[in-house]
């Protein structure tokens, strides 16, 4: 028996989703399933405010809006195998459920170390609730922590455990940190904000082994260096949790960037199912590649554009209209200790830069490609400048890079000179 949409996945494209459909006038039965008996709720602050404060999850919409939108909640209904022909999802408990549309919002997984000499456990993730309240319980002042991995999450909880009072320790086995995600310019202000903490920053380096030590670990890096731990936690990244996507057989997209393969309305290959968040592999802003975005905007962004597709088809109506240039621009961001770090476009694969500083901390560095075309900005302290920011980067090649790097010269003034000038002008910049 079909029951209208069924949303697998209780993370935010989940509930983000189940809310959508009804503002974008579907009114048939939403059923949102979730494994992990909770409400859905907000995973940015897991590594930051949860930590340091009370420990209490933060609502993504409040329990009774829910019931108030029609929309089933069931948080400990794990789903365990879809069957496309049948349109129904099994689940763990022995029962099943119908479909008319399906959208699939599993998440990711982290990526875990596996040495020899440590259980399942021992060494620590930060994914979801029940893993901040392990992490909460074990980081306590005086703790040496463990931290492999220098990404946004290790660093966050790198921040969060040196404000508790722990000895903190990052192994990074690249040469700089957050090497996937920003630039070599800003990798160097995070290591030095780290560094000034307090925080031991060890970079080109990797654990070969860990092994209980009593109560603690005993590390080795690949280096021959040793150390000891009482905390160790896996900040190394995360896969996306493609398992029943897999098994129901919908086309992927092969590594590097693994994911479903979807439309520009999140469609997957499958008749009536929908894939969205950190699972989903739509084509990037050239057309060109896939690109598989784990940040909480996209989540937002691709639950609204998957309810508002379910919606039309429902109600008969044609495709959804192309998103804006700006909106395609990916944007992310990252609190550490007293820094705010917001990341528009694509600097981290940028042949040039240029660095605007305006003092006490605030700076934005814009980053072009080889043909002079902005592709990307780094934004410090400077959260405020973020929508200007977005459109510069949606101008493109007609931004000029003396006018960025010039503090005198309002950012609103650049914006309105690249437009005039329009894309023809960026073999002109650096």
């Amino acid at each position: 028996m079909m029951s209208g949409v069924v949303i697998v996945g209780g993370g935010h494209a989940g509930a983000r989703c189940a809310h959508a459909l009804r503002q974008a006038g579907y009114a048939g039965p939403v059923t949102l399933l979730g494994d992990e008996g909770v409400e859905p709720y907000e995973r940015p602050p897991l590594s930051k405010s949860f930590l340091l404060d009370d420990g209490r999850l933060a609502p993504i919409a409040q329990a009774a809006s829910y019931a108030a939108a029609g929309i089933a909640l069931r948080p400990s209904a794990r789903a365990i195998a879809i069957d496309p022909a049948k349109q129904s999802v099994d689940l763990a408990d022995g029962a099943s459920i119908g479909y008319r549309h399906l959208v699939l919002a599993t998440g990711s997984v982290a990526r875990m170390p596996a040495f020899a000499g440590l259980e399942r456990g021992d060494v620590l993730a930060l994914r979801n609730a029940a893993d901040a309240a392990r992490l909460r319980e074990a980081l306590r002042p005086g703790r040496r922590v463990l931290l492999i991995g220098g990404g946004f999450v290790g660093l966050e909880v790198a921040a969060s455990a040196t404000r508790l009072g722990c000895r903190v320790t990052v192994v990074e086995k690249q040469p700089r940190l957050l090497p996937r995600a920003v630039s070599a310019w800003a990798a160097e202000r995070v290591l030095a904000l780290h560094a000034g903490q307090g925080v031991a920053v060890q970079l080109g380096r990797a654990p070969v082994d860990i092994v209980r030590a009593g109560a603690a670990f005993r590390y080795v890096l690949d280096d021959g260096s040793q150390g000891e731990a009482d905390v160790v936690l896996a900040g190394m990244g995360a896969m996306p949790d493609v398992a029943l996507a897999e098994r129901a057989g919908l086309a992927m997209n092969p590594p590097p960037v693994h994911g479903v393969l979807v439309d520009a309305a999140c469609r997957t290959s499958a008749e009536g199912i929908y894939a969205i968040g950190d699972i989903a592999a739509p084509r990037d802003a050239s057309g060109a590649g896939r690109v598989r975005l784990e940040s909480w905007e996209n989540a937002e962004r691709q639950a609204a554009r998957a309810a508002a597709a379910i919606a039309r088809a429902e109600q008969g109506d044609g495709p959804l209209p192309a998103a804006s240039a700006a909106d395609e621009a990916p944007w992310f961001w990252t609190d550490q200790f007293d820094m705010n770090l917001q990341i528009v476009g694509w600097p981290a694969g940028a042949a040039t830069h240029v660095a605007r500083e305006t003092g006490a901390g605030r700076a934005v560095c814009f980053h072009f490609d080889a043909a002079g075309v902005l592709v990307g900005a780094e934004l410090f302290n400077s959260g405020r400048d973020r929508r200007i920011v977005r459109q510069l980067v949606a101008a493109g090649g007609g931004v000029n890079a003396a006018d960025l790097a010039d503090p005198a010269v309002p950012l609103a003034t650049a914006l309105r000179s690249a437009q005039q000038r329009g894309p023809a002008a960026a073999p002109g910049n650096p």
